[in-house]
Protein backbone atom coordinates (compact mmCIF):
# COMPACT_ATOMS: atom_id res chain seq x y z
CA UNK A 1 0.00 0.00 0.00
CA UNK A 2 1.52 3.46 -1.06
CA UNK A 3 0.83 6.73 0.47
CA UNK A 4 0.06 9.35 -2.29
CA UNK A 5 2.07 12.59 -2.46
CA UNK A 6 2.07 15.47 0.14
CA UNK A 7 -0.88 18.11 -0.89
CA UNK A 8 -1.68 21.28 1.09
CA UNK A 9 -4.06 20.67 3.70
CA UNK A 10 -7.59 21.87 3.93
CA UNK A 11 -7.75 22.91 7.52
CA UNK A 12 -6.30 21.49 10.78
CA UNK A 13 -7.14 19.38 13.64
CA UNK A 14 -8.69 21.34 16.12
CA UNK A 15 -11.85 20.23 14.25
CA UNK A 16 -11.98 16.78 14.89
CA UNK A 17 -15.61 15.61 16.21
CA UNK A 18 -13.72 13.70 18.48
CA UNK A 19 -12.74 16.15 21.05
CA UNK A 20 -14.63 15.72 24.49
CA UNK A 21 -15.85 12.36 23.20
CA UNK A 22 -14.67 8.87 24.10
CA UNK A 23 -11.83 7.78 22.66
CA UNK A 24 -12.35 4.88 20.30
CA UNK A 25 -11.16 1.47 21.45
CA UNK A 26 -8.43 -0.69 19.91
CA UNK A 27 -5.76 -3.37 19.99
CA UNK A 28 -3.06 -3.14 17.55
CA UNK A 29 0.01 -5.27 17.66
CA UNK A 30 3.40 -3.65 18.74
CA UNK A 31 6.58 -3.64 17.06
CA UNK A 32 8.22 -5.36 19.74
CA UNK A 33 5.64 -8.66 19.35
CA UNK A 34 3.43 -7.48 21.96
CA UNK A 35 0.22 -5.52 21.77
CA UNK A 36 -1.09 -2.21 22.95
CA UNK A 37 -4.81 -2.79 24.20
CA UNK A 38 -6.21 1.20 24.33
CA UNK A 39 -9.50 0.14 26.76
CA UNK A 40 -6.40 -1.10 29.23
CA UNK A 41 -5.11 2.86 29.60
CA UNK A 42 -7.86 4.29 31.44
CA UNK A 43 -6.22 6.15 34.19
CA UNK A 44 -3.45 7.07 32.29
CA UNK A 45 -2.92 9.93 29.57
CA UNK A 46 -1.70 8.75 26.34
CA UNK A 47 -0.69 10.51 23.58
CA UNK A 48 -0.76 9.24 19.85
CA UNK A 49 1.54 10.20 17.20
CA UNK A 50 -0.18 8.68 14.04
CA UNK A 51 3.25 8.69 11.91
CA UNK A 52 5.22 6.68 8.57
CA UNK A 53 9.10 6.96 8.03
CA UNK A 54 8.44 8.17 4.74
CA UNK A 55 6.47 11.62 6.25
CA UNK A 56 9.22 14.74 6.83
CA UNK A 57 7.12 16.64 9.01
CA UNK A 58 6.58 13.50 11.46
CA UNK A 59 10.85 12.84 11.30
CA UNK A 60 10.86 16.81 12.33
CA UNK A 61 8.25 16.81 14.80
CA UNK A 62 8.53 13.44 16.45
CA UNK A 63 11.70 14.15 18.53
CA UNK A 64 10.40 16.84 20.42
CA UNK A 65 7.12 15.05 21.26
CA UNK A 66 9.18 12.36 22.75
CA UNK A 67 10.96 14.67 24.95
CA UNK A 68 8.32 16.51 26.00
CA UNK A 69 6.55 13.16 26.90
CA UNK A 70 9.60 11.89 28.49
CA UNK A 71 9.47 14.18 31.06
CA UNK A 72 6.19 12.71 32.58
CA UNK A 73 6.21 9.39 34.74
CA UNK A 74 6.03 6.21 32.27
CA UNK A 75 3.34 4.86 34.29
CA UNK A 76 0.69 8.13 34.09
CA UNK A 77 1.39 9.31 30.43
CA UNK A 78 2.19 6.75 27.76
CA UNK A 79 3.73 7.94 24.28
CA UNK A 80 2.76 5.28 21.84
CA UNK A 81 3.48 5.93 17.74
CA UNK A 82 1.08 4.69 15.57
CA UNK A 83 2.98 3.66 12.32
CA UNK A 84 0.54 4.12 9.16
CA UNK A 85 0.71 1.27 6.91
CA UNK A 86 4.77 0.24 6.88
CA UNK A 87 6.34 -2.82 7.06
CA UNK A 88 7.61 -3.92 10.67
CA UNK A 89 11.37 -4.46 9.35
CA UNK A 90 11.28 -0.99 7.69
CA UNK A 91 10.62 1.12 10.54
CA UNK A 92 12.67 -1.23 13.19
CA UNK A 93 15.65 -0.07 10.82
CA UNK A 94 14.04 3.50 10.93
CA UNK A 95 14.21 3.77 14.67
CA UNK A 96 17.73 1.75 14.98
CA UNK A 97 19.14 4.45 12.85
CA UNK A 98 17.89 7.55 13.96
CA UNK A 99 18.71 5.87 17.80
CA UNK A 100 14.54 6.09 18.73
CA UNK A 101 13.21 4.73 21.62
CA UNK A 102 9.67 4.62 21.04
CA UNK A 103 6.71 1.94 21.53
CA UNK A 104 5.14 1.47 17.99
CA UNK A 105 1.97 0.20 17.72
CA UNK A 106 1.63 -1.27 13.75
CA UNK A 107 -1.70 0.33 12.06
CA UNK A 108 -1.41 -2.00 9.09
CA UNK A 109 -4.50 -1.62 7.29
CA UNK A 110 -5.02 2.25 8.75
CA UNK A 111 -8.47 1.26 10.76
CA UNK A 112 -7.36 3.04 13.61
CA UNK A 113 -5.94 5.73 11.87
CA UNK A 114 -9.79 6.50 10.12
CA UNK A 115 -11.38 5.85 13.75
CA UNK A 116 -8.83 9.31 14.97
CA UNK A 117 -10.08 10.84 11.48
CA UNK A 118 -6.72 10.82 10.56
CA UNK A 119 -6.01 12.66 7.16
CA UNK A 120 -2.47 14.18 6.71
CA UNK A 121 0.42 13.02 9.59
CA UNK A 122 1.68 13.56 11.74
CA UNK A 123 -1.61 13.76 13.90
CA UNK A 124 -1.19 13.52 17.20
CA UNK A 125 -4.16 12.92 20.05
CA UNK A 126 -4.04 13.14 23.60
CA UNK A 127 -6.59 11.33 25.22
CA UNK A 128 -6.85 12.34 29.18
CA UNK A 129 -7.04 9.35 31.98
CA UNK A 130 -10.98 9.30 31.74
CA UNK A 131 -10.98 8.27 27.98
CA UNK A 132 -12.15 10.97 26.30
CA UNK A 133 -10.01 13.05 23.54
CA UNK A 134 -8.91 16.20 25.45
CA UNK A 135 -6.61 17.40 22.18
CA UNK A 136 -6.02 16.71 18.30
CA UNK A 137 -3.35 18.47 16.34
CA UNK A 138 -2.69 18.27 12.69
CA UNK A 139 0.71 18.96 11.31
CA UNK A 140 4.31 19.95 12.40
CA UNK A 141 4.37 23.10 13.74
CA UNK A 142 7.65 24.35 16.04
CA UNK A 143 4.92 24.88 19.29
CA UNK A 144 2.90 21.51 18.95
CA UNK A 145 5.04 19.74 21.51
CA UNK A 146 4.88 22.47 23.87
CA UNK A 147 1.25 23.16 23.74
CA UNK A 148 1.26 19.18 24.18
CA UNK A 149 3.01 19.12 27.11
CA UNK A 150 0.97 21.88 28.18
CA UNK A 151 -2.10 19.71 27.67
CA UNK A 152 -1.05 16.62 29.74
CA UNK A 153 0.23 18.83 32.54
CA UNK A 154 -3.44 20.24 32.61
CA UNK A 155 -4.61 16.73 32.63
CA UNK A 156 -2.30 15.22 35.25
CA UNK A 157 -3.46 18.32 37.49
CA UNK A 158 -7.20 18.06 36.80
CA UNK A 159 -7.05 13.97 36.56
CA UNK A 160 -10.54 13.58 38.37
CA UNK A 161 -12.04 16.55 36.10
CA UNK A 162 -13.23 17.20 32.35
CA UNK A 163 -10.66 19.05 30.80
CA UNK A 164 -11.18 22.43 29.77
CA UNK A 165 -9.23 24.95 28.94
CA UNK A 166 -6.39 23.21 26.90
CA UNK A 167 -4.21 24.61 24.25
CA UNK A 168 -6.41 24.56 21.12
CA UNK A 169 -4.84 22.65 18.22
CA UNK A 170 -3.34 25.68 15.05
CA UNK A 171 -4.42 24.95 11.74
CA UNK A 172 -1.71 24.26 9.91
CA UNK A 173 -0.39 24.49 6.18
CA UNK A 174 3.10 22.33 6.26
CA UNK A 175 1.22 18.95 7.24
CA UNK A 176 1.60 15.90 4.58
CA UNK A 177 -2.33 14.30 3.97
CA UNK A 178 -2.06 10.21 4.48
CA UNK A 179 -3.62 8.08 2.10
CA UNK A 180 -7.29 8.97 0.98
CA UNK A 181 -10.48 7.28 1.38
CA UNK A 182 -10.82 7.98 5.17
Amino acid sequence: MYAPEPVLPQGGGENSELLGKDAPTFKLKTLDGGEFDLSKQKGSIVVLDFWATWCGPCIKSLPGLMEAMGQFPGDKVKLVGVNQAEAPDQVKRFLETHKWTLTVAMDAGQSVGRQYGVDGIPHTVIIGPDGKVAWVHTGATPDADAQASEVVKKLLRSSTEPARNLPKADTVMNRVPGPRGF
